[in-house]
């Protein structure tokens, strides 16, 4: 990030980091500044999904999905996320169907745990 400021895998990378070492709220704060920086960056979305989820907030996390599949409808990962929210929060169905078209944009997706 000093090399480069803004770099959407970077920035993607450090709020990875910062999530696995539990400062969860700093890598949502990464991830709206990367999402603000870079709209279309599809992967933005769906680390900021897993991790509103992570941090308890299921309705933050689908929104921010569903925003994501707007400009990207055809991202496996955006889906696959989609579909483990959904699970988790009791829509079984809804999340067979999203982790079905995940599989289908991207067949290793079916070898995720779900």
């Amino acid at each position: 990030l000093e090399l480069r400021p803004g770099w959407p895998d970077a920035m993607n990378n450090l709020a990875k980091a910062l999530a696995l070492t539990g400062r969860g709220a700093e890598a949502v704060r990464v991830l709206e500044e990367l999402r603000g920086r870079n709209p279309r960056y599809a992967l933005a979305y769906a680390s900021l999904g897993a991790n509103y989820f992570n941090l308890g907030d299921p309705v933050g996390a689908e929104r921010v999905l569903r925003q994501g599949l707007a400009i990207a409808p055809e991202n496996a990962q955006l889906h696959f996320t989609l579909a483990l929210v959904l699970k988790a929060t009791g829509r079984i169905e809804e999340a067979l169907r999203e982790r079905e078209r995940a599989v289908t944009l991207d067949p290793a997706m079916a070898a995720q745990p779900f």
